[in-house]
C-alpha cells in the first residue's frame, strides 16, 4: 500500500526535526502548574459537551493537558487502525514524539484519510474520557499560590464566582503560550466573534459575561478593552503583574503606607484657622452612613501631603496613604487599582480614612485626555466616591478640569496657596524654634531668609533639621549650611538649576538725577499711606492704587517699582506678556485673574511691564482677543485690593479707558545735565582709578537724551578691565555712542555743543 499523501508531505516537513521540542509546558509537580492544566481540562470538557470539532489545533491542545499520556492515545488510535493502515500511522508518530503540534496534525490527517469512518467518534468519547482522569490525577494537595490569589482577588473587589472564573482564564491565556494560541489565535475568545465558545468554556451566557466585563472587571480596573473594530479583552498590566508573582500578598502591591507614621510639621505651621482645622477633623472622626471627601488643592510646595499628615495624627481610626509603585506609570488605571483593593480591604468595620495624593489624574476628567492621553471614567469615579462610609482626603495641584458632578461631593475643600513673605517668616520663627535652633539665627536672618527663599514648611524643617545634625554650632555656618540645604532642592525641582534670583534692586539705585514729572516723594507717601490702609483688615473701603509710568526705554521705571517695593516691605510680583500672553483662547485672561489673585493673596505689588502689549486700544482693534485682554485687565484692575504698576515705553498705545483708571499717570524723562553727572558720578567714576577732570564733566553734561540704562551698560561694558586701564576719557565716549544710537533713531544732535 502506498504511503498516503498527506503522510509524505507532513513527514518531509518534519524530517530531521528535534524529537525533545516542547512548547511551552506548566510544571505539573508544582500546585500553580497543576491548577492551571485542571482548570484548563475543565474549559476543554465543556467544550466538547457541545460536540466541539476535532480540528489540528484541538488535539493539540489536548496533548498538551494530558502531557505523556499523550501515548495512551496514540496507543488508542493505532489499536483501533486497520492492519494495512497501522505501519504509515505507527512508522510517522513513534512513541517518543513530544510535539504536541505534530501530534495534532498527524492523528486529524489520519481520521480524516481513514476507511473506518467510526473511528472519529471514538477517539472523541476518549479524548473526553482522558481529560477526565487527567483532571482527577490533579485534583487535591491543597490550594496553589494562584489559586489563593484568585481567592484574594475575589474577596477584596467583592467579585462573583464568575467574575473571578473569567480574570483566572484572561490569566492563563496570559501566561501560557499553549492556551494562548488556542483560545485567542484559533477560538478568538478575545474578540466578540469568538464570544460563544468564551461562553461555553466558562458555563456563562453571553449576558452574563458581558455584564461581567462592562460592568465590574472594566470598572474596577481588572480587565480592560482594547482596539477598535477588532477589540479584544485582557486583564490589565497592572493585575498581570500581581498573579505573575503568586506568592505575593496583593495588599503588598498597593502600596499603603501608615500615614501616622510619615513625618508632619504641627497644624499651626500651615496658616490654617483653627476653625477650618476643627471642621474637617469633625468630618472625619468617624465612619457615618454616607461618604466623606475632603479636597486640598493648591501649587506644589505649599503644604497640602504635610497638613493631612498633621491632621491624621489628631485622628483615632488608622489612617492610610495609598500610593503609587514607582516602577509602575502613575496613570489613572494603577491608581484605580490600588484604590479599589485598598478601600475594599481596610475599610471593613469601623473603617479607616485614606490619603490619596497626586490625585490630579483620578479627579480632573474633564479635558484629561488632552493632557495626559487617557480616558477617564467619570461613572466609576462617582460610584467610588458615593460609597457609604467612605472618608477620603484628596490632593490636587489643580483644580480647573474637575467636573460639576465630582466636585460637588467633597464636604469640604481647602485652598493652600503660596506663603506670603510674613507667613514665611513667620514659618521660618516657627520651623528654628521646633529645632531649638533660635540662637543661631537674627531676626534679620529670618527676614531675609523669607524674603529669598519660597520654600514650604517641609523644605525648611528638613534643612534645618540636617544643619543641626551636621554639627554647626556658630551662627555664620548654620546659616550657610541651611541655605545650602534649600538652594540645593530648589535646584533639583527646577530641574538641575539654579533658581533664578527674585526681583532685587541694584544696591546703589536712589532717586537722585532721575527726570521724574510727578512729585516723587509725595507719591512715595501716598503710597505708604494706603499700604497701611491695606494692612488694616477692618477697614472695608475699597480703594485703588494704580501706577502708570511712562518714558523712554532705560529710563527707570522698573526699577522705581522695584525700589518702592523694597521701600514699602513688601514682595514684587513681575508680569511680563511672555507670562500672560498665549496661543489658547481664554488662557491669556485666566492668567491675567490669577496675576491679580496671587499679588492681592500674597500682599504683594503687581508690576505689568510693558502693559501696552495687553491694555490695546479697543478703538483701533482688528482681533477680538485685544478686545478681550484690555477689557479682562480693566475688570481685574477695578477689583483689585493691592498697589498695581505698569509700564510702557508707548503711551500712545494704552487703552484711553485704562489711562483714565490710573491715580498717577508720571513720566519718566531723559536725564537733565545734573542728572546725567549724578549717574555717572554714581556709577561710572568708580571704575576708573583717577577722578574726572572739567572737560569729562562738561561733556557728560552736554550729552542728550541719556537714560539710567546707558550708564548700566557702559558700567557693564568696563565692569571687568583693570582700574588702571580705564579712562573717563573711554567712558564718556562709550556714553557719546549710545547718544549716538539714538540720534540715528530719532534725528537729533546728542552733542550740545
Amino acid at each position: 500500500m502506498a504511503i498516503p499523501k498527506q503522510f509524505r508531505r507532513k513527514r518531509s516537513m518534519n524530517m530531521g526535526m528535534n524529537q525533545a521540542f516542547f512548547f511551552s509546558r506548566p510544571q505539573v509537580e508544582d500546585k500553580n502548574g497543576r491548577f492551571v492544566v485542571r482548570k484548563c481540562c475543565d474549559y476543554m470538557l465543556r467544550l466538547m459537551g457541545k460536540r466541539f470539532s476535532l480540528d489540528a489545533e484541538t488535539v493539540e491542545f489536548i496533548c498538551w493537558l494530558v502531557g505523556e499520556q499523550r501515548r495512551e492515545i496514540r496507543k488508542f488510535i493505532l489499536t483501533r487502525l486497520p492492519e494495512d493502515e497501522q505501519e504509515y500511522f505507527d512508522e510517522f508518530l513513534s512513541p517518543d514524539t513530544h510535539d504536541d503540534g505534530m501530534f495534532g496534525i498527524t492523528i486529524v490527517q489520519t481520521l480524516q484519510i481513514s476507511k473506518d469512518r467510526s473511528i472519529a467518534a471514538d477517539c472523541f468519547q476518549f479524548f473526553s474520557q482522558i481529560l477526565q482522569r487527567r483532571r482527577k490525577a490533579l485534583a487535591g494537595n491543597g490550594n496553589s499560590g494562584l489559586q489563593k490569589s484568585f481567592d484574594q482577588l475575589q474577596s477584596i473587589f467583592r467579585l462573583t464566582d464568575l467574575e473571578t472564573e473569567l480574570c483566572l482564564f484572561l490569566f492563563i491565556i496570559s501566561a501560557y503560550d499553549t492556551p494562548e494560541k488556542f483560545f485567542d489565535d484559533h477560538l478568538h475568545t478575545d474578540r466578540f466573534q469568538g464570544r460563544g465558545f468564551l461562553c461555553t468554556a466558562l458555563n456563562a451566557s453571553k449576558h452574563e459575561i458581558n455584564q461581567a466585563i462592562g460592568k465590574t472587571l472594566t470598572a474596577a480596573g481588572l480587565v480592560e478593552i482594547s482596539g477598535g473594530f477588532k477589540s479584544t479583552i485582557r486583564l490589565t498590566d497592572e493585575v498581570q503583574n500581581i498573579l505573575f508573582d503568586p506568592a505575593c500578598d496583593i495588599l503588598q502591591k498597593t502600596n499603603l503606607k501608615d500615614a501616622k507614621k510619615q513625618p508632619a510639621l504641627p497644624l499651626s505651621y500651615h496658616f490654617v484657622p483653627e476653625a477650618d482645622i476643627s471642621h474637617i477633623l469633625s468630618l472625619l472622626c468617624g465612619k457615618t452612613d454616607t461618604a466623606t471627601h475632603i479636597l486640598l488643592y493648591g501649587p506644589p510646595g505649599t503644604g497640602k501631603t504635610s497638613f493631612a499628615y498633621g491632621l491624621s495624627r489628631k485622628l483615632n481610626d488608622p489612617v492610610y496613604e495609598i500610593t503609587h509603585d514607582n516602577s509602575q506609570e502613575n496613570d489613572s488605571k494603577s491608581r484605580r487599582l490600588s484604590l479599589t483593593v485598598s478601600i475594599n480591604s481596610m475599610n471593613r468595620g469601623q473603617g479607616a480614612i485614606f490619603i490619596v495624593d497626586e490625585a490630579d489624574n483620578l479627579l480632573n476628567t474633564e479635558r484629561h485626555w488632552m493632557i495626559s492621553g487617557e480616558v477617564q471614567d467619570k461613572g466609576w469615579l462617582n460610584k467610588l466616591m458615593d460609597k457609604p462610609g467612605l472618608r477620603i482626603i484628596w490632593i490636587v495641584n489643580a483644580i480647573h478640569s474637575i467636573e460639576p458632578s465630582v466636585a460637588r461631593r467633597f464636604a469640604y475643600s481647602r485652598h493652600f496657596e503660596p506663603f506670603t513673605c510674613k507667613q514665611r517668616e513667620q514659618l521660618w520663627d516657627n520651623v528654628i524654634r521646633k529645632n531649638r535652633c533660635k540662637r543661631f539665627f537674627t531676626t534679620e536672618d529670618l527676614r531675609q531668609l523669607a524674603r529669598e527663599f519660597d520654600a514650604s514648611a517641609g523644605v525648611i524643617d528638613m534643612a534645618v533639621k540636617k544643619a543641626k545634625e551636621a554639627g554647626h554650632a556658630g551662627r555664620a555656618p548654620m546659616l550657610q549650611a541651611v541655605r545650602q540645604g534649600i538652594e540645593a532642592h530648589q535646584a533639583l525641582v527646577n530641574g538641575g538649576h539654579k533658581k533664578p534670583p527674585k526681583e532685587a534692586i541694584d544696591h546703589r539705585y536712589s532717586l537722585d538725577g532721575l527726570n521724574i514729572s510727578a512729585d516723587i516723594r509725595q507719591v512715595m507717601f501716598q503710597a505708604e499711606q494706603f499700604s497701611r490702609h491695606l494692612k488694616n483688615t477692618t477697614n472695608m473701603t475699597h480703594y485703588n492704587f494704580n501706577l502708570l509710568l511712562h518714558g523712554p526705554p532705560g529710563s527707570g521705571k522698573s526699577e522705581f517699582a522695584r525700589y518702592l517695593a523694597q521701600h514699602l516691605d513688601r514682595e514684587l510680583h513681575v508680569r511680563r506678556s511672555s507670562d500672560i500672553l498665549s496661543p489658547y483662547v481664554g488662557v491669556a485672561e485666566k492668567n491675567i485673574r490669577q496675576s491679580f489673585d496671587q499679588a492681592a493673596h500674597q500682599g504683594a505689588i503687581l508690576l505689568i511691564d510693558e502693559a501696552d502689549a495687553l491694555l490695546f486700544p479697543r478703538a483701533n482693534a482688528s482681533r477680538s482677543w485685544e478686545i478681550s485682554h484690555t477689557a479682562e485687565l480693566l475688570t481685574a484692575m477695578e477689583r483689585f485690593r493691592g498697589l498695581l504698576i505698569c509700564t510702557t515705553n508707548r503711551l500712545n498705545g494704552i487703552d484711553s479707558a485704562a489711562i483714565r483708571r490710573f491715580n498717577h499717570k508720571i513720566r519718566f524723562d531723559f536725564l537733565t545735565p545734573d542728572g546725567s553727572w549724578i549717574f555717572y558720578n554714581k556709577m561710572l567714576t568708580p571704575l576708573a582709578k583717577l577722578a574726572p577732570d572739567d572737560r569729562n564733566i562738561k561733556t557728560v553734561k552736554n550729552l542728550r537724551r541719556l537714560t539710567p540704562g546707558d550708564f548700566k551698560i557702559v558700567r557693564d561694558r568696563f565692569a571687568f578691565y583693570p582700574k588702571e586701564e580705564i579712562t573717563h576719557t573711554m567712558l564718556v565716549d562709550a556714553l557719546g555712542q549710545e547718544a549716538t544710537v539714538k540720534q540715528q533713531q530719532t534725528g537729533e544732535k546728542p552733542i550740545g555743543f
